[in-house]
């Protein structure tokens, strides 16, 4: 049996606690830190120092190898006193795209599951996410768009194309999610198709998927 699974299959068994104790801490957070500079931080692996994200990292680490449904990790969030508002509120995908944490989907579109502390996503890239478009480049681009959503053309401060309740803001949206979000990796979204992106798809300079990750 290999490492990794021989540590997944202690977590399934809810013997984190357990580990904790071994490792001579006595708190997820604690025990985090210590697995991070251990195994993850020289991949690149990025961990929050606090937040609301960290917090939610800390709930996945609590309950390690389970697929964990999204509200309670924003419940588990908000007890902690942390405010949730907007429609994506608690986006935990970005602490595997963008952060480089081992974590996949449960059984369905709204669980995630961490899966190992030992290793990070495959396919992370080390130092890859830096942002470095500043408002002039950002301008330029919207402009080279005509100020409209590549996706679905829904156009700068008017209504939203599939949600006419809400304004249109376009965002900064990666081509590829897997490389750092410069000038020639970056195409205008609306929040609407953004979102349903979540860093799962790779795209063409038109918007096109080119690449589901």
């Amino acid at each position: 049996m290999s490492i990794i699974n021989y540590y997944n299959e202690t977590i399934g068994e809810n013997k984190v606690n357990k580990i904790i104790h071994a490792y001579g801490v006595n708190n997820q957070s604690k025990y985090l830190e210590r697995m991070h500079k251990v195994y993850l931080k020289s991949n690149g692996v990025k961990l929050p120092k606090k937040g609301k994200l960290r917090i939610a990292l800390e709930y996945l680490v609590k309950n390690m190898g389970k697929p964990v449904h999204i509200d309670d990790i924003k419940e588990y969030v908000i007890n902690e006193g942390e405010t949730l508002t907007g429609t994506d509120p608690l986006q935990v995908r970005h602490l595997s795209t963008q952060n480089g944490f081992y974590i996949v989907k449960g059984n369905n579109k709204y669980e995630h599951k961490l899966i190992t502390l030992i290793c990070e996503l495959p396919g992370f890239i080390k130092e890859k996410r830096n942002i470095s478009i500043n408002n002039k480049i950002w301008k330029s681009i919207m402009k080279e768009y005509d100020y409209m959503c590549v996706n679905c053309g829904s156009k700068q401060d008017d209504e939203l194309r599939w949600k006419k309740t809400e304004i249109t803001k376009l965002q900064k949206g990666h081509m590829d999610p897997r490389k750092g979000l410069t000038e020639d990796n970056c195409i205008p979204q609306c929040q609407f198709c953004n979102q349903r992106s979540k860093d799962k798809h790779v795209f063409d300079k038109r918007g096109q998927v080119i690449e589901i990750i």
